[in-house]
């Protein structure tokens, strides 16, 4: 669960400092996760995955907040059509 927390670190603030780090994230996302869907532990893939999840918002959920009150939308450089 350590390593998921600190993957989560990592990739929250590569998303925190730069928004195209997510679509190069979601396969490492996907890397870190097959360990544990060669065996299938979908319980393990859940509980890494919601870890990873919950370290990545908590990192960024300051700036989507501040995002969404100032642009109404979760980035600064792309507006709602």
């Amino acid at each position: 669960m350590q390593t998921a927390v600190w993957f989560g670190a990592a990739l929250g603030l590569a998303v925190g400092t730069e928004g195209t780090a997510l679509p190069f994230g979601i396969p490492w996302l996907l890397l870190f996760l097959a360990p544990t869907l060669r065996p299938f532990r979908p319980d393990a893939a859940l509980s890494r995955g919601a870890a990873v999840d919950a370290v990545v918002l908590t990192l960024n959920v300051g700036s989507f907040v501040r995002n969404l009150e100032v642009f109404a939308w979760f980035s600064s450089r792309h507006r709602p059509p």
